[in-house]
């Protein structure tokens, strides 16, 4: 397969996690501890893991304790940088504020309260197969009540999201995203705008797609439950990884 780990990384590590705050009152959500390390851990050894090293964190709420934690990135061999906002601009915002620091034509975006198995350069050669704007890793589950159910057409294009309340299994955004530069012609400068609410349905018949990996796993910690249910199962996550907990943490050698 082709490889592409030069593309950027962009991830949403700068929300506020409100529904979290009673868990973990002191970090960001993207900061909280599963198996003794922060969740956003994680998803920086699954890209270097894939040999993907450009990152930039957009940070906000808290962002500090998130820098002082990864700093440079070279513990992973990686390289991060930050994208800091003043103001928090949402999940668009963030990513076209990012953006600027970059002329990549195509780059990844991931939510740093998710974690999926996938191979990222699966999902990035789809994207440049079909030209697309934009293009979602859609992760099966056995119930789509909590997240809403995404509706794509045979040939994959995404043509509806569902409200949550839905039951029953089906497909969901997996928090994993592959944009073409032509996205931030969407995105309003210097706004808050969320990526989910306001700029995916406007990309709806514009070349806007999603890639279905149906035995991938899905974990999201953007609630008490979800989060707790991890933090307290974290071989789960750690078996994926192919990484071995130890009594100071993981090891990630």
């Amino acid at each position: 397969m082709q490889k592409f780990a030069s593309t950027k990384t962009i991830l949403l590590v700068g929300g506020y996690g409100t529904r979290l705050r009673k868990a973990i009152p002191q970090v960001p959500k993207a900061m909280a501890e599963v198996g003794g390390v922060p969740f956003l851990e994680y998803l920086v050894y699954q890209l270097s893991q894939q040999g993907f090293r450009d990152m930039i964190f957009c940070i906000g709420y808290l962002g500090e304790k998130i820098k002082d934690y990864f700093r440079d990135g070279r513990r992973w061999s990686v390289n991060i940088k930050y994208s800091i906002e003043k103001e928090l601009l949402g999940t668009a915002g963030a990513v076209k504020l990012a953006a600027k620091g970059f002329g990549d034509e195509n780059f990844l975006v991931i939510n740093g309260d998710t974690f999926m198995t996938l191979e990222f350069n699966t999902l990035i050669k789809y994207h440049l197969k079909k030209m697309a704007i934009a293009t979602i890793a859609l992760a099966k589950v056995n119930n789509v009540m909590r997240f809403g159910k995404v509706i794509t057409s045979r040939d994959n294009l995404i043509l509806q999201f569902s409200e949550k309340g839905n039951h029953g299994p089906g497909y969901i955004n997996g928090g994993i995203y592959v944009f073409n530069r032509k996205i931030l012609e969407f995105i309003p400068e210097g706004k808050k705008v969320s990526l989910e609410k306001d700029i995916f349905p406007k990309l709806i018949s514009n070349k806007f797609y999603g890639r279905k990996f149906p035995r991938a796993y899905f974990v999201d910690i953007g609630t008490p439950e979800s989060y707790l249910n991890i933090r307290n199962n974290p071989e789960v996550i750690l078996s994926k990884l192919k990484v071995q907990k130890t009594l100071k943490g993981v090891n990630f050698e």
